[in-house]
This record gives C-alpha cells, structure tokens and sequence, in this order.
C-alpha cells in the first residue's frame, strides 16, 4: 500500500513565498515516491505519496536502483524559498 504524509505550514505575518518547488512524480520497478505542493492563501501543503516495497535488489540491478534512490533523496531535499513581506 502508498503511504502518505501531508504536512500544512501556515505562514507567519510577514511572510509569503517567494517560488514552490513543481510537483514531482516518480515511478520505476523499485517503486513509487510523489511529492505535491499546493499553496491557498499563506498555507501551503505538501503531499508526499511513496511505496518502496521490501525487495532483494540483485548486484545486476543495484546502480539503477541507487539511481532510483538519489532520485528521492533529491526531491525529499528541495527547498520552498520565502521573503519577507508580502502574502
């Protein structure tokens, strides 16, 4: 089964954003990671959907399953810029 995380960030008095990062989705044969942001007002969402099933990863399979995760760890990295001032 997918999990799901959301995570709802209210934005102080002040603050508003200045860019989100794009929603993202990616799906191989290791399985399944998409992360989605949604901003009304000053909240913002994030949906994040994965399902990595437990699997043995063969020594033939092991660099595009490494690709896979960097993959991940890339989109679990990006970043939502702010400034100050502003809605």
């Amino acid at each position: 089964s997918v999990t799901r995380n959301v995570i709802t960030i209210t934005l102080a008095p002040g603050l508003s954003v200045a860019s989100l990062p794009k929603s993202i989705s990616l799906q191989t044969r290791f399985g399944q990671y998409s992360m989605q942001y949604k901003r009304e007002g000053r909240t913002i969402t994030l949906t994040r959907d994965y399902k990595i099933p437990a699997q043995e990863i063969k020594t033939r399979d092991y660099q595009n399953f490494k690709i896979f995760c960097r993959a991940v760890d890339d989109m679990e990295a990006r970043t939502i810029k702010r400034k100050s001032g502003g809605n």
